[in-house]
C-alpha cells in the first residue's frame, strides 16, 4: 500500500513539473541548477552481470583504478536474478568517457553509467498558495512562516524526500 502511495505521489509531482515546464516554455530560470554538474565527478554506477564473480568485479575495477564505495543489493534485484550494482570511485585524472568505455567493453559488465545528480524544478503554480491566500497551509518550514498552520507545505516536502529515498533504493 505504501509503495502505491509513493508511486502516485511520484506521478503527481512529475505531472506538475511537466506542466510548469510547459507553462514556462521549457526555460530554465534557475541559475543555481544550471551551474551544477550533471554527475558526480569520479563516480560511476556499474551493474555487473549475474554470472560475474567477485574476481571479475576486482578485475573490472582495476581497469580504471577504481574502488567500490557501496554495493547496492535490493530484494527485487535478488529475486530478478540481477548481478551486483556497485557505486565506484575512480581516479579523477581519467576522463569519464574513457572509464565508461573501458567498463562497457568488459563482458562481466551489464552497464556502466555516471552517478547522475537528479534535481527537481517543480514549483507551485497555485496562485492562492503562492500569494498567501490559503490560511493555515503554511507551517514553520515554509515561506512565509506560520507557527499555527496545518504544516501542509511540510507534508509536501516530506513526500518528496520519501520519493527520493524510495527511488534511490532501486
Amino acid at each position: 500500500m505504501k509503495n502505491i502511495l509513493v508511486f502516485l505521489l511520484l506521478i503527481l509531482f512529475h505531472s506538475q513539473s511537466l506542466s510548469s515546464a510547459q507553462a514556462k516554455g521549457n526555460e530554465n530560470n534557475n541559475p543555481v541548477a544550471s551551474n551544477q554538474p550533471n554527475s558526480l565527478p569520479g563516480e560511476l554506477l556499474v551493474q555487473f552481470r549475474p554470472s560475474a564473480t567477485e574476481e571479475d568485479e576486482v578485475r573490472v575495477l582495476s581497469k580504471i583504478n577504481g574502488e567500490a564505495l557501496e554495493h547496492i543489493r535490493t530484494q527485487p534485484m535478488i529475486s530478478e536474478g540481477r548481478g551486483n550494482l556497485v557505486l565506484v570511485h575512480y581516479q579523477p585524472d581519467l576522463p569519464q568517457n574513457a572509464a565508461l568505455k573501458s567498463l562497457k567493453d568488459d563482458p562481466a559488465v551489464e552497464f556502466a553509467e555516471p552517478n547522475w545528480v537528479y534535481t527537481h524544478q517543480a514549483t507551485a503554480n497555485d496562485t492562492y498558495y503562492t500569494n498567501g491566500s490559503l490560511w493555515g497551509m503554511y507551517g514553520e518550514t515554509t515561506t512565509p512562516s506560520n507557527a499555527y498552520g496545518s504544516q501542509a507545505g511540510k507534508l509536501g516536502q516530506r513526500a518528496v524526500q520519501e520519493i527520493m529515498m524510495f527511488t534511490s533504493a532501486l
